[in-house]
């Protein structure tokens, strides 16, 4: 399903947005 892998794709920037934000 094309629409799984979108959501894996977002979940994986979300998540890596959030640790380079805790980072700051």
């Amino acid at each position: 399903m094309e629409s799984i892998d979108a959501i894996t794709a977002l979940s994986a920037l979300a998540q890596s947005t959030r640790l380079e934000t805790f980072r700051l």
